[in-house]
């Protein structure tokens, strides 16, 4: 296999793009992955270029509590209906306070706000969906949720193979957001 990458922007050299932000301006860093199966480059119709930039983030973490248990207690039928209502419940969150779901594990759930689109004041809308999130599910099925946000710099971008790419938020937020997440079951 052929593999180039190739780090266009200067900035990387001079170490601006280690996710830090320097006086509030934002960094990119692009890179072009040329693979294939046959070792040769990839097919012209995949576009490989990767641009990545910094900026600042909000991320909110959510799990419905007791969602295993009460897994449990009802057949399957039940289970899809209440977990299609709890996804609808982040959903219209998600589009009402300008997040976007980054992708849910059963009752886990990720959302980041200002990291697709530009959201403002993004750390008060993540709170406001937060809460929209925890009001809608327990109106509908009487689970809690528990929530934790964490705000600052990200790396923000799709990113992957030449084959697979996903758009991603690289930052120790996303990890703070969980860590907060699970911290709040304390208090629920």
């Amino acid at each position: 296999h052929r593999t180039t990458t190739d780090i266009a922007n200067r900035s990387a050299r001079s170490g601006r793009a280690s996710g830090k932000a320097s006086s509030g301006h934002k960094h990119a860093v692009e890179s072009s992955v040329a693979t294939g199966s046959s070792g040769g480059l990839c097919a012209p119709a995949l576009n490989t270029t990767v641009r990545l930039s910094n900026r600042k983030v909000t991320m909110l973490s959510l799990n419905v509590l007791q969602f295993h248990r009460y897994m449990t207690e009802c057949n399957t039928d039940q289970l899809v209906q209440q977990h299609g209502h709890i996804v609808k419940a982040v959903s219209d969150a998600c589009a009402e306070f300008r997040g976007v779901m980054d992708g849910f594990q059963g009752d886990r759930f990720t959302i980041s706000f200002n990291a697709v689109t530009h959201a403002g004041n993004h750390s008060v809308l993540a709170a406001h969906a937060a809460r929209a999130v925890c009001e809608a599910v327990w109106n509908r099925t009487s689970l809690k949720v528990s929530s934790g946000l964490a705000s600052g710099f990200a790396m923000v971008g799709n990113m992957g193979s030449a084959t697979t790419k996903r758009f991603t938020v690289l930052s120790p937020v996303v990890s703070s957001a969980v860590l907060l997440e699970r911290l709040s079951k304390r208090y629920c």
